[in-house]
């Protein structure tokens, strides 16, 4: 038998994700009994911790294109109102790039043709649905982009980070794949993830339409 601890204790480093430039590597590790952000150049033993959170832990992040920014989501005092931070990881930097009071960010969308923005999804207008909203990096400003009509759970955009579909859940647990049109008709390629359900597009994206029904599996 597997001790128990080897399966429900925290590892010392967890969630390792490569700088897109090959150079270093971030992951969690504790400070003082709290998990935090460490970073290290690949090759070399000189890690270090890049955040400093005190109470709750960060368990993972994203790099930023730039290779020298990490941006991770975090509470205020287990509110469970994650926002979206950034951590410059050669100064240290901090700021909160969604801080709107009462708000939950949630579930990025980023594409390596705009490296200094991103979609994210933020229930500002309204606690019950989440809008997403457009996010310039640079200068903080963020910008309604899609509103939620009342019952998507998770949008998904293109490369050009312009959002086409959109993954609605209905009340009788139906789901429904909606895709936008371009100015001139193509065919679209929705699939549906029924272990993650997550939407991805597999061909060039097509106001909403409704395109089908899904019956969600019993």
């Amino acid at each position: 038998l597997l001790p128990r601890a080897l399966l429900l204790e925290d590892s010392e480093r967890g969630n390792p994700t490569l700088s897109p430039d090959g150079t270093r590597i971030a992951y969690s590790a504790q400070v003082d009994g709290v998990q935090n952000l460490w970073v290290k150049t690949v090759g070399q033993d000189d890690d270090r911790a890049v955040t400093g959170e005190k109470e709750n832990g960060i368990d993972y992040c994203f790099w930023r294109a730039d290779s020298r920014h990490v941006l991770y989501f975090k509470d205020q005092a287990g509110d469970e109102n994650t926002h979206l931070f950034q951590t410059d990881v050669e100064t240290g930097e901090s700021r909160d790039l969604t801080p709107v009071k009462g708000a939950r960010a949630r579930a990025l969308i980023m594409d390596a043709v705009h490296p200094d923005e991103l979609l994210i999804h933020l229930n500002a207008r309204d606690e019950r649905f989440f809008d997403v909203h457009r996010l310039d990096l640079r200068s903080g400003a963020l910008r309604l982009d899609t509103e939620n009509p009342w019952d998507v759970t998770q949008f998904d955009a293109d490369p050009d980070l312009r959002v086409r579909a959109a993954l609605a859940v209905h009340r009788d647990n139906s789901v429904e794949v909606r895709v936008r049109s371009q100015e001139i008709e193509t065919a679209v390629t929705a699939s549906r993830s029924l272990a993650s359900g997550t939407v991805a597009l597999r061909a060039e994206s097509e106001p909403f339409s409704k395109a089908r029904n899904v019956e969600t599996p019993q």
